[in-house]
């Protein structure tokens, strides 16, 4: 696939007893959208496991909006997440020796997804 490769192999905790090794990818760019606004990370790192336990497609990490102001409504049913943002594009760092994942503003635009 054009714009992914592997990155590095790591474990992962959080999601049961145990870590468990993930293969670590690395998206040239990854769009988070609501088809109306849309937030673009550069560099983005996504850890890929096997897990049909889980009831969901992908986690989310709330580093992933460390720059943002964002507010999760459970007040109804349905969620819904209200994101607040200056600028559209977002750049990934990683950290080698902690082996930790940071966001970093890359342009000057406001949006809100």
């Amino acid at each position: 696939m054009v714009g992914v490769s592997p990155f590095k192999k790591l474990t992962i905790g959080g999601f049961g007893k145990i870590d468990e090794y993930a293969m670590l990818w690395n998206m040239d760019r990854f769009l988070f959208s609501d088809q109306e606004c849309s937030i673009e990370y550069k560099g983005m790192k996504i850890a890929v496991m096997n897990k049909p336990s889980i009831p969901c497609d992908m986690i989310l990490s709330a580093s992933m909006f460390m720059k943002m102001k964002y507010i999760i409504d459970c007040s109804s049913r349905k969620h819904l997440l209200t994101i607040e943002t200056d600028r559209k594009v977002y750049g990934v760092g990683y950290y080698d020796k902690r082996e930790t994942i940071y966001i970093f503003s890359t342009e000057q635009e406001t949006d809100m997804v």
